[in-house]
């Protein structure tokens, strides 16, 4: 068995090595130069960090935050993620996919890699996706998978080299404004020892940790946006196209 373990432990260091030295892809970045509202800056509050992304000993992370969207139900949120990468809208002259502005500030990218439905380009169970993102001219590349998703809200495994390194739960609750959002989440390996190996390859290599608190926080950020451009939408469901006045 200790000898199993040695030997399980060389591999480990010899496979991270080689996955070190290898480049990390790299993608066209095209910002939405324009949006038809103006938000407020989201930053985390300082004395909340802490209690929304913790760092153990061992360098795995977990993550919790609230939001709320108004006038938004949940069925009208799950419609939209559905929808939000074949679905397009005109703005500016542009002919943008919803996700655009549902992240204007940093999501380059969001397409879908494996779906059990490959005739079609909406988000379902089963999906697996890429989310592409620019964080101060840093590239930052996410792949999820959907384990559930309805009304009732959305779990996500992330994905490295097609195993589950972490999940993110998005649980959706209506209540008399629309609907609040709760997020939990986790990265990560949370074991002794190979968790410490494989944690710091992780987040040194694949998803930065001075990345981390940008991706969040583009996260909270995002529900602002959906705030304003899901009921726009929604309200042109049974149109044959969709369109935001500038």
């Amino acid at each position: 068995m200790q000898y199993f373990l040695k030997f399980s432990g060389y591999l480990l260091v010899l496979l991270l090595a080689g996955l070190w030295l290898k480049p990390q892809a790299t993608f066209d970045s095209v910002p939405v130069m324009a949006h038809p509202w103006t938000l407020k800056s989201t930053e985390l509050n300082e004395s909340l960090k802490p209690q929304r992304l913790q760092k153990s000993t061992n360098g795995h992370y977990q993550f919790s935050a609230t939001s709320e969207l108004i006038n938004v139900t949940p069925r009208m949120l799950h419609w939209f993620y559905q929808n939000q990468i074949q679905n397009k809208l005109t703005f500016n002259g542009q002919s943008l996919s919803w996700f655009k502005l549902a992240q204007p500030r940093t999501l380059s990218n969001l397409f879908i890699v494996t779906s059990p439905e490959p005739q079609n380009n909406r988000l379902l169970h089963g999906v697996v996706f890429q989310e592409q993102s620019s964080f101060d001219d840093e590239q930052w590349q996410m792949r999820y998978k959907i384990r559930s998703f309805g009304d009732e809200g959305l779990t996500l495994d992330v994905l490295h080299a097609g195993y589950a390194i972490g999940s993110i739960e998005y649980k959706y609750t209506a209540n008399k404004n629309g609907t609040s959002i709760q997020i939990n989440g986790s990265m990560g390996m949370n074991v002794p020892i190979i968790g410490d190996f494989a944690n710091f390859y992780l987040f040194n290599k694949v998803y930065p940790s001075r990345l981390l608190d940008d991706w969040f926080k583009s996260t909270l950020e995002s529900y602002g946006h959906m705030d304003q451009l899901i009921p726009i939408l929604y309200s042109q469901k049974h149109k044959a196209s969709y369109s935001i006045n500038s």
